[in-house]
C-alpha cells in the first residue's frame, strides 16, 4: 500500500481558489491511468478544497512512480549515414510520437561486443532501451513498450488496440524476413555464382508479400483506423526497399509510406540520427 500525502492545492486542486487544471499526460510523468485516478480523486474530495490546510491522504495499491530518464543505444557511426535505416530509428519515432525525452548513448562497433553491452543486448545490436531498473532489447519490444505505457501509439478500445499490436507482428514477422534476406543476399553473397539465380526467387516474395499488404491498404491512409504503432514499424520496414523498385506497383504503398515520413514525430527522430552521423563525420 502507497500512501501519497499533500494538501489539497498540491495533489487535487492546484492553486488556491482557482480550478484545478486538467492533468496532462504530455506534462506530466503520469500514465493515463494514473490521470484518470487524479481526476477521480479530485472529483470526490472537492470539498476540502476549500480548506487549504486540509490534508488529503490517498490511499493506493499502484506505486507511484517518479521521473526516471530513458536511455537509448544507437551506432556511434550509422552504416546507413544517418538515414534512418538503422532500427533505433524506430525507438526515436516511438518516443517522438509520445512525447518522451530520452537520452542516447552511442556505441561503436568494438563495444557492441564488449560485455558491458552484451549485458543489455545479448546478440550485440542497437538498439537497447534503459528506464529506472528495466533493461530491454530488440526494437519491437521496445516500441510496444512504449506504446503500452504513454499514449498516442494504441487505440482506448480494446479490439482495435489488439488489431494495432497484430499489425506490429505482421511488420516484423511477415513483411521484413523477405526484405532483410534480399539485403542479406545483396551485401554478403553478390559475389557468389548463384546469386543472380537466387535473387529473383526472393524478390518475388517480397513482391507477393508486397502485394497482399496493399490490397488490405486500399486507399486507406493507414493499416487499421487512426496512425498506430503498427503503421510506425511497417513504415520503417518498408522503407528498406527504396530505391529497390519493387515499390513501383505498389503506389499505395509509397503514399502510406510519405505520409508516415511527414509526421513532425518521425521528422524530429530522422534529424536527431542524421545529427549523430554528421557530427561523427565532423569529427573525423
Amino acid at each position: 500500500m502507497v500512501l501519497i500525502f499533500g494538501s489539497p492545492q498540491e495533489l487535487l486542486c492546484g492553486k488556491a481558489g482557482e480550478a484545478a487544471a486538467p492533468v496532462k499526460q504530455e506534462d506530466q510523468c503520469y500514465s493515463c491511468c494514473e490521470i484518470d485516478w487524479i481526476q477521480r480523486e479530485r472529483n470526490h474530495h472537492s470539498a476540502a478544497c476549500r480548506n487549504p490546510m486540509s490534508p488529503v491522504v490517498f490511499k493506493t495499491d499502484k506505486p507511484w512512480r517518479t521521473t526516471m530518464t530513458i536511455t537509448i543505444t544507437a551506432f556511434e557511426r550509422s552504416p546507413d549515414r544517418g538515414k534512418g535505416m538503422a532500427r533505433d530509428m524506430r525507438v526515436r519515432w516511438a518516443l517522438e510520437e509520445t512525447g518522451q525525452s530520452y537520452d542516447v548513448r552511442l556505441v561503436s562497433f568494438k563495444a557492441m561486443k564488449e560485455p558491458a553491452h552484451i549485458a543489455r543486448q545479448p546478440f550485440g545490436q542497437i538498439p537497447t532501451y534503459e528506464e529506472g531498473d528495466l533493461a530491454l532489447f530488440e526494437s519491437g519490444a521496445i516500441v510496444l513498450h512504449i506504446a503500452e505505457r504513454h499514449s498516442g501509439l494504441l487505440p482506448d478500445d480494446a479490439n482495435a488496440r489488439s488489431r494495432a499490436i497484430a499489425w506490429m507482428f505482421a511488420a516484423l514477422s511477415t513483411i521484413e524476413p523477405p526484405i532483410v534476406e534480399r539485403e542479406v543476399a545483396r551485401y554478403l553473397e553478390s559475389d557468389k555464382a548463384w546469386y543472380e539465380e537466387r535473387r529473383p526467387a526472393v524478390e518475388e516474395r517480397i513482391r507477393k508479400r508486397l502485394g497482399e499488404l496493399s490490397f488490405r491498404l486500399g486507399d486507406a491512409d493507414w493499416l487499421d483506423g487512426a496512425f498506430s504503432a503498427g503503421d510506425l514499424l511497417m513504415v520503417t520496414v518498408l522503407r528498406r526497399l527504396e530505391g529497390s523498385g519493387l515499390l513501383n506497383d505498389y503506389p499505395n504503398l509509397s503514399a502510406y509510406i510519405a505520409r508516415g515520413q511527414a509526421r513532425p514525430a518521425y521528422r524530429r527522430a530522422l534529424d536527431a540520427q542524421l545529427a549523430v552521423f554528421s557530427a561523427a563525420s565532423t569529427d573525423g
